[in-house]
């Protein structure tokens, strides 16, 4: 009977192993399942569908001689050329040639503007010059001065005297008094 238990004994011990092996298995293939079978995982991001690429500017007027923060975002991973019209319609400069990151996206600083109306647009480099080509995006920003407020007329006479001299309070001033819960706070000797 001791060699049926031994054996039993083994039998079990290769089962245990094997159920153990086997689970870890199992979850390491459910692992991969979930990380590369997901769809919005970081290969695929990307790729997204639905996702159009824009130029967003920190705002939509400038004074004179700021210069605009351009972002770009949903753009395929590659590079773009950032054109200008500037005022008028009359000047169209390239920018700057921008590399997007691998989620698509780019962050510019436009050189000191002036004033007028422009139009930014992205083109897949290498661009060909042709405004009338297809933008990846498009975006439009204003340039005037500001508004100076006149100022204000000082008025003739003063509104109120001044005081000569300060004026005196009839209220005095309380002494401060110091109170404590012990009558004796010098050294004790040991």
């Amino acid at each position: 009977m001791p060699v049926l238990f031994c054996f039993h004994q083994i039998k079990e011990d290769d089962m245990r192993r094997f159920q153990t092996v086997m689970f870890k298995v199992i979850d390491i293939l459910a692992i991969l399942t979930m990380v590369l079978g997901a769809p919005m995982s970081v290969a695929a991001a990307p790729q997204a569908e639905g996702e159009v690429p824009v130029l967003v500017l920190d705002k939509a007027d400038y004074a004179p001689g700021e210069s605009a923060y351009i972002n770009g975002a949903g753009f395929v991973p590659d590079d773009y050329v950032l054109a200008v019209m500037g005022p008028a319609g009359t000047a169209i400069t390239q920018w700057e040639t921008v590399t997007t990151d691998g989620a698509g996206g780019f962050a510019f600083v436009s050189p000191a503007l002036e004033a007028g109306a422009y139009e930014v647009r992205a083109y897949t480099a290498p661009w060909s010059g042709d405004w009338n080509e297809s933008a990846a995006a498009a975006v439009s920003l204003s340039v005037t001065e500001p508004v100076q407020e006149p100022t204000p007329e000082p008025t003739v006479e003063p509104t109120q005297e001044p005081t000569v001299e300060p004026t005196a309070t009839t209220e005095p001033i309380p002494t401060p008094t110091l109170t404590t819960d012990k009558v004796d706070y010098s050294r004790k000797k040991l």
